[in-house]
């Protein structure tokens, strides 16, 4: 049996330019390629073909610029393009579920194409004691092409504020991040209740456009703190980490449920459930 092979061009260009001592100009462009691994295959989806290899064009441009304080500036533009692209499945109302193939929401994206593009301003630094912080902004977009429509993607968002530290101080380690972003998108369910010529009440429910509408915004704050010891035989670390360290509850999700009125009509009731609260963490390493 002869095996057929397909031979794909995946041509790459790199450029730097020295503006200054300090400044420096970059442009890269590319074209790749990404097979699916064997274990990408949906089959609990009902997938149980391999799909072609994906194909992405990759446009990145930035400038860099470093003071003499040590800070550095950089400024990234990028763009992405997105061919060839295999099916994936999501659930449209709530994605933190244990068994999210089993859903009733679960639905298959068949997307021709797809863009991502967008632009992150960033400054980093450093200071005494072994401390480096940095600041960043980015304005992005994300979305598919489904049907001659372009809908956002569910981690489409479209600005994000990070910041962080960290900083070691003889045996200890201190570091922190704190992010802030727009609301990843979501769908609604909308219901009308409608009058049957008996007298009953039933139910219309129709979902509008999917990730047409967003969650309220994202914020979270996640420090770390950890303490070396030296022994006889390697090195012991304890740390504990916290993550959402203000409890912050940032909405993921919505449950959609059918339910009985007052006067016995159906009524669709909605309610939100967030991510992770508040999550302390205490763990042990012994490196020898």
């Amino acid at each position: 049996m002869r095996r057929q092979t397909t031979r794909r061009l995946s041509p790459r260009l790199n450029l730097l330019y020295r503006a200054g001592e300090a400044t420096d100009l970059r442009v890269a462009f590319g074209e790749y390629y990404q097979a699916q691994e064997i274990n990408e295959l949906q089959v609990s989806d009902g997938v149980f073909d391999f799909h072609p290899a994906q194909r992405a064009q990759h446009l990145v441009a930035s400038v860099e610029h470093g003071f003499e304080s040590g800070m550095e500036l950089r400024l990234e533009a990028y763009r992405k393009k997105y061919r060839s692209l295999m099916p994936r499945f999501e659930n449209v109302f709530d994605s933190l579920v244990l068994i999210p193939e089993l859903q009733l929401d679960r639905v298959r994206i068949d997307a021709e194409s797809a863009i991502s593009d967008g632009v992150e301003l960033s400054l980093t630094g450093a200071g005494a004691d072994d401390l480096s912080w940095w600041a960043s902004y980015s304005w992005s977009r994300t979305e598919d092409r489904v049907a001659g429509t372009s809908t956002r993607r569910g981690w489409d968002q479209t600005h994000a504020i990070n910041s962080g530290f960290s900083m070691d101080w003889r045996d200890w380690s201190f570091s922190a991040a704190a992010i802030v972003r727009t609301g990843w998108p979501k769908t609604v369910l909308q219901a009308e209740t409608v009058q049957n010529p008996d007298g009953s009440a039933s139910l219309n429910v129709v979902a509008e456009p999917r990730n047409s509408r967003r969650h309220s915004l994202f914020g979270s704050l996640d420090a770390r703190v950890s303490r070396n010891f030296d022994l006889p035989r390697g090195d012991l670390t304890l740390f504990l980490e916290v993550t959402n360290l203000t409890n912050r509850k940032n909405a993921c999700c919505t449950e959609y449920a059918v339910r009985l009125d007052e006067n016995g009509d159906p009524v669709l009731e909605a309610s939100e459930s967030d991510w992770l609260p508040i999550v302390p963490s205490l763990g042990i390493v012994w490196r020898f």
